[in-house]
C-alpha cells in the first residue's frame, strides 16, 4: 500500500515548498524522539515524506504512484484521470478545453475574492450608535480598456517540458505510466498574451458605502456586507466585504473610559461639597450630551478616591434583546482651596436642599468607598 506523504505531513498536493518545510518543522518538533518517546518511527516517517516532497523529481514520482494506485482498482482507459484523481487531487490536470479556475475542493469560490477593510468610529458614536456609517474600501476591478481578459499579440511555442508531447512518462515500479504535463495542462503547447497596457491585468478603485452600526459595539468588532467584493470569473458573482470596527476607549473629552460595558468617570469636587454634600443640580454630561444628576446626603463625608455606581446608564449592551446598558462608575477627586481665608464661614452655610430628581428618580446613589468593590 502507498503512503500518502501528502497525508503524513498534513498539507493538501497544491502545497507550495514553503508550506512543506513550515509542516516538516512543525510535525518534526512534535514527535521529536527526545520529546516524544513513543514517536520515533512517527518522526521517521515524517522525514521520509519530507524527503520525498521536497525534491520536485521525487515529488513528480510520488505523485505518479498515487495516480497508478487509484487506477488500479478501474479500467487503464484514462477514465480514472479524470474522475478519480481530480476528486482526490485540488491541483488538477485541466482537460484540453477548460481552463483552471479559483476553486477549493469543494468546488466554492475562494474567499480571496473578499474585501478587508477597517473604520474608526468614537466611544459616544458607539454609545448612540449609528444609523448611516461610511466605510471606504479598495476594489480590485476589470479594466474598462481589456475587460480583465487579455488582448493583443499572442505567442504559441511548443512547451519545454514534455517537448510538445502532452504527457511526460513516469515509471512507477516495473511499470510505466503516462501522466499529463502540469505545464501545458496536456496541451502540448503554451500560450502567453500581451497584458493591456494601462492596467497591466488589473485595476484598483477606491469605493464605499454606508452601513448601519448598533449601538454598544465593541472595538475590532468585524461586520459583514454580502455581494460587495471583488467580481468573480463568472462575471456575475462578488466576493463579501468584512469590515473590522475599531472604536476609542475614551471619549472625545477624555472624560469616560470603557471597560466592557460599563464606564469609568474621574469627577472633581470641591472641599465644601465634599464635607457638607451637594445637590439639585446637573453633576456631569453623559455620553449623548444629556445631564445625570448626583446627589450627597449632608453628614456623608467625601474622601479622595470615593466611588458611586450609577446603575444602568453605562455602555448599551450589543445587540441585547432588552436594551439592557452597563453601569458607570464614578471616582470622586476632592479639589482643595488654595487659601484658607473664609473658608470656615463656607463650610458653616447651609447646604442646598439635596432631595433633587436623579435621572427623573427621587433619592441618591449609594457612596462607595474606594476600597470596597463594586
Amino acid at each position: 500500500m502507498i503512503v500518502n506523504f501528502y497525508t503524513v505531513l498534513g498539507i493538501s498536493q497544491t502545497a507550495s515548498q514553503d508550506e512543506i518545510r513550515k509542516s516538516y518543522l512543525k510535525m518534526a518538533k512534535k514527535f521529536h524522539p527526545d520529546k516524544n518517546i513513543e514517536g520515533t518511527e512517527k518522526f521517521k516517517e515524517i522525514g521520509n515524506a519530507y524527503k520525498a516532497l521536497s525534491c520536485a523529481e521525487t515529488r513528480k514520482k510520488h505523485d505518479a504512484e498515487l495516480l497508478a494506485a487509484l487506477c488500479s482498482a478501474g479500467p487503464s482507459n484514462g477514465s480514472c484521470y479524470s474522475s478519480s484523481y481530480r476528486s482526490n487531487f485540488t491541483s488538477t490536470y485541466t482537460s484540453h478545453s477548460t481552463k483552471r479556475q479559483k476553486t477549493t475542493a469543494d468546488g466554492q469560490y475562494r474567499s480571496d475574492y473578499n474585501i478587508k477593510t477597517t473604520t474608526r468610529i468614537t466611544l459616544n458614536q458607539s454609545f448612540t450608535g449609528l444609523s448611516q456609517h461610511y466605510v471606504k474600501y479598495v476594489e480590485t476591478l476589470y479594466c474598462n480598456t481589456c475587460k480583465g481578459k487579455p488582448k493583443g499579440a499572442q505567442r504559441t511555442h511548443t512547451c519545454a517540458y514534455c517537448v510538445g508531447e502532452g504527457f511526460v512518462v513516469t515509471v512507477v515500479g516495473r511499470d510505466k505510466i503516462k501522466v499529463a504535463c502540469r505545464t501545458c495542462d496536456g496541451m502540448g503547447t503554451v500560450t502567453t498574451f500581451s497584458k493591456c497596457r494601462d492596467c497591466r491585468g488589473k485595476k484598483r478603485k477606491e469605493c464605499g458605502f454606508h452601513v448601519p452600526i448598533a449601538k454598544g459595539v465593541h472595538n475590532y468588532h468585524t461586520l459583514k456586507v454580502k455581494h460587495r467584493g471583488n467580481l468573480m470569473p463568472d462575471g456575475v458573482r462578488r466576493g463579501d466585504v468584512i469590515i473590522e470596527v475599531h472604536v476609542d476607549v475614551e471619549s472625545t473629552d477624555g472624560s469616560f473610559k470603557r471597560r466592557g460595558d460599563d464606564l469609568h468617570l474621574n469627577l472633581a469636587v470641591d472641599l465644601r461639597d465634599a464635607i457638607l454634600g451637594f445637590g439639585n443640580r446637573p453633576t456631569f454630561k453623559h455620553l449623548d450630551g444629556r445631564p445625570i444628576y448626583l446627589s450627597q446626603i449632608p453628614g456623608t463625608v467625601l474622601k479622595p478616591g470615593s466611588q458611586i455606581t450609577v446603575p444602568g446608564d453605562g455602555m448599551p449592551v450589543f445587540m441585547s434583546d432588552d436594551n439592557s446598558c452597563g453601569d458607570i462608575h464614578v471616582t470622586f477627586d476632592i479639589v482643595f482651596p488654595d487659601f484658607h481665608t473664609n473658608i470656615y464661614n463656607q463650610y458653616t452655610t447651609e447646604p442646598a436642599n439635596s432631595q433633587d430628581p436623579i435621572n427623573g428618580r427621587n433619592g441618591h446613589y449609594e457612596l462607595i468607598d474606594s476600597e470596597d468593590e463594586f
